[in-house]
């Protein structure tokens, strides 16, 4: 025909047309005309191109939706220049590109053209930019305590080395822990116990910041703050009158860095052997302890496993003076040739040692020779006089203990014979009723 429309089988050929003239009678005449070129079409983006894939560093970008079409059936090849904020990234001409910590916090796209192979090529299409987001730094070991887990005592977190794919710069900080609980104020690279946490359990937060929003936390395992032992601050000493019948008492001082409540313990000893259930903060002295040497054995527990033991210094018991439990009088009647006998003469050692007594009877103050019994026989000699005894009790650990009788009168001869009387019975009375005062001195003089 007179006209035709090239297709795709025609692109880039030369074309011409022959043209013959017929007369209809046998007359004809043939011209070829001069050819024309087809005109190659540029391809074309069927889509518009876009950035698949995780935009992090270490990760890969992929440029997709870049199917091209051509009218001309050309096979379109595909070139790539990635940029980052704008700026050609070198060497990176691939379909894909994995960001590095260059491209860290920066803006990404591609931008893609398509030539034919003949002379046509697309428009370049850059992509929407994709920013690549903040990798969270990481931990390369688990962070560990390290240092003696007492009270006073430095602890340390150590492994506390971090990586950081964008080569952000890592800020560390630190949070301590008792028992999960958060520690007021314990925010540094090492803590020190203190008695708030006796017996925690510690651990430390440590927590990875990388200014970009990119934040990482690792928990210590915990350590246990171990028990201190409670110590006797000085020797335990014993308090009280070193006598039989007295109560001594144990002082102590005993500290524990710990806070904790101390519980005491205590064991009596005489002579290095513990008294039988004298187990109390106090004890009261008995006749079986009478001269021994007494100690305190005291046991403090913190009721954490720490006990600490301290005895006394060594206390000796003093002897005790025997004492007369009334007061001794002279009885009998005056006559010459008459006895006199003593009444009242029991004595008591609170030691239980056996008191032994002796006598010196005496005329007017001054001893009588021979005169050393319990009883005595009124001489002539005596007439006129005054009779006294001096009594004294032994209990033959070095203590004794002297009472003078009251002095008795002894009639002098009258010239018409012989004097006689009595000793009144109420010199006996008198000493049954100053009993207790005279006691009361006695226990009094011993204990001084």
């Amino acid at each position: 025909g007179i006209n035709f429309t090239p297709t795709a089988a025609q692109a880039h050929a030369s074309i011409t047309v022959t043209v013959t003239a017929d007369d209809g009678h046998g007359g004809s005449a043939i011209a070829n005309s001069s050819a024309v070129t087809i005109a190659n079409n540029n391809p074309a983006f069927a889509d518009t191109p876009s950035i698949s894939g995780t935009a992090l560093v270490g990760s890969s970008l992929t440029a997709i939706n870049t199917t091209i079409t051509d009218i001309d059936g050309d096979t379109s090849t595909l070139s790539y220049q990635w940029q980052v904020d704008g700026v050609d990234i070198a060497g990176a001409t691939g379909a894909s590109f994995t960001p590095t910590a260059a491209q860290a916090h920066a803006s990404i796209s591609v931008t893609i053209t398509g030539n034919d192979g003949h002379g046509g090529s697309t428009p370049a299409m850059t992509t929407s930019t994709v920013l690549v987001a903040d990798s969270s730094p990481i931990f390369i070991a688990t962070p560990t305590i390290t240092g003696s887990a007492i009270l006073g005592s430095s602890l340390a977190v150590t492994n506390t080395a971090t990586t950081d794919a964008d080569n952000d710069t890592v800020i560390l900080t630190y949070l301590w822990q008792a028992d999960g609980v958060n520690i007021t104020g314990a925010t540094g690279p090492t803590y020190s116990p203190t008695a708030t946490e006796a017996h925690a359990a510690i651990t430390v937060s440590v927590v990875a910041n990388d200014g970009y929003g990119g934040i990482t936390i690792a928990n210590s395992a915990g350590v246990t703050v171990a028990n201190n032992t409670p110590t006797f601050d000085t020797t335990p000493t014993i308090s009280g009158a070193k006598v039989v019948g007295s109560t001594l008492s144990a002082d102590t001082v005993i500290s524990d860095l710990d806070g904790d409540t101390i519980v005491q313990t205590y064991q009596w000893q005489a002579n290095g052997v513990d008294i039988a259930g004298a187990n109390g903060q106090s004890y009261t002295l008995t006749s079986a302890e009478a001269r021994d040497s007494i100690t305190v054995a005291v046991v403090a527990d913190d009721s954490y496993g720490g006990i600490a033991a301290a005895s006394s210094t060594a206390i000796t018991v003093l002897n005790s003076k025997p004492y007369f439990e009334a007061t001794p009088a002279i009885m009998g009647t005056t006559d010459s040739g008459s006895t006199l006998s003593l009444m009242n003469t029991a004595a008591t050692d609170v030691d239980g040692d056996s008191v032994n007594l002796s006598y010196q009877w005496q005329l007017n103050g001054v001893d009588i020779a021979d005169a050393t019994l319990e009883t005595y026989e009124i001489q002539n000699s005596d007439r006129g006089g005054e009779i006294s005894t001096v009594i004294t009790a032994d209990d033959g650990n070095g203590s004794t203990e002297i009472i003078i009788t009251e002095k008795v009168a002894i009639p002098a001869a009258s010239s018409g014979g012989s004097s006689s009387g009595a000793v009144s019975w109420l010199t006996g009375l008198m000493g049954l009723l100053l009993l207790a005062g005279r006691r009361l001195t006695s226990r009094s003089e011993r204990r001084s």
